[in-house]
C-alpha cells in the first residue's frame, strides 16, 4: 500500500537508506547518516515534493521522493526522482511499480511537462529501464562515473 511518508517513518527510512547504500555504486564511501536524515526529513516537510512509500503488512518496503523544478535552459516543468528504493526482499512485489506510477500521476498533476527518471544506483538497472519502458518512459542517455584516486 503507498502511502505518504511522515518524521515517525525517519528509522525505517534510513534502514531502507542503508541496505541502498551498501548495494549501490558508491558503497565504498561512508554514508553521512546525519546528513541523509537531514535531506529526508526536509524533503517530508516540503509541501511540493513527493515523499511515498510503500508498506507491506506494516513494515516500509519502499520510499520515493520526487520534486517538479523549472528546467535551467528552457522552459518547462521538470519532473524528477531524488530517491526510490525498494527493499530487495519486495523487489517482486508490485512495490517499485507502484511507486514509479504514483510518482507519474503525481508529477503530473504538478504541471510536469517531461517526466525525467535517473536510473543509477547500480541495482538491476536494467530491470528498472524495462519496467519504466513499459510505463511509456523512453531511454534519454546514461550516467557514465570514473573514480578518481587521490594521493
Amino acid at each position: 500500500m503507498i502511502r505518504d511518508l511522515n518524521h515517525d517513518d525517519l528509522p525505517q527510512l534510513l534502514e531502507l537508506a542503508r541496505e541502498m547504500h551498501r548495494t549501490g555504486v558508491y558503497a565504498a564511501y561512508p554514508m553521512d547518516e546525519a546528513r541523509v536524515a537531514f535531506i529526508l526529513t526536509r524533503l517530508i516537510e516540503v509541501p511540493e515534493a513527493l515523499s511515498i512509500g510503500y508498506e507491506i503488512k506494516g513494515a516500509l518496503v519502499g520510499a520515493f521522493f520526487g520534486e517538479v523544478v523549472q528546467d535551467l535552459w528552457v522552459d518547462a516543468m521538470i519532473g524528477v526522482n531524488q530517491m526510490v528504493y525498494v527493499r530487495e526482499g519486495s523487489r517482486s512485489s508490485k512495490a517499485g511499480l507502484s511507486l514509479i506510477k504514483a510518482y507519474t500521476d503525481w508529477a503530473t498533476q504538478q504541471g510536469a511537462d517531461v517526466l525525467s527518471f535517473s536510473v543509477y544506483a547500480g541495482i538491476n538497472n536494467a530491470a528498472v529501464g524495462r519496467a519504466l519502458q513499459k510505463l511509456n518512459y523512453s531511454d534519454a542517455g546514461g550516467v557514465y562515473k570514473k573514480e578518481v584516486q587521490h594521493g
